[in-house]
């Protein structure tokens, strides 16, 4: 059977353990080819992991179009704020969101009815995660439909 990304099948791929969770990513040359194939050589559209989401921590995360570095970039904002709070991040975060059409904008929804200042321990801590994950194009909280 051929490997075929563009068919769903998985291409041969490599294991990145740049985290706690291995993210498994499609080798460049199959994505170059569906790019090629599909959207005139744009890669940015072209899935680099099978992922289509996973729930880290106990924090579901999701890439708009499957990107393994979004994955893995998640998985450092979840580890960074895990890490400054007292209580586990799935107790005040349920989601992270990585938008890749607009280049690596986050969306992190809360759980805000349990613990209601999360939202300004976000608020203050969201320059702290650009440097974390190599810039961004902003971060959204999310607060039952109040975003800020």
């Amino acid at each position: 059977m051929t490997s075929d990304i563009s068919s769903g099948n998985r291409p041969p791929a490599q294991a990145i353990n740049q985290c706690k969770v291995d993210v498994i990513e499609f080798a460049p040359r199959d994505v170059q080819r569906v790019a090629d194939e599909k959207y005139r050589g744009d890669t940015d559209k072209v899935p680099t992991t099978p992922v289509g989401s996973l729930t880290y921590l106990g924090v579901n995360l999701q890439s708009r179009y499957a990107k393994a570095h979004e994955y893995r970039d998640m998985m450092k904002i979840v580890d960074f704020l895990q890490a400054m709070l007292i209580s586990d991040i799935d107790e005040l975060v349920s989601q992270i969101f990585c938008d890749s059409k607009l280049g690596s904008s986050y969306y992190i929804t809360t759980q805000h009815e349990r613990r209601p200042e999360i939202i300004d321990y976000l608020w203050y801590r969201c320059e702290e995660i650009g440097p974390l994950v190599l810039g961004h194009n902003g971060i959204t909280i999310d607060a039952d439909g109040a975003y800020f």
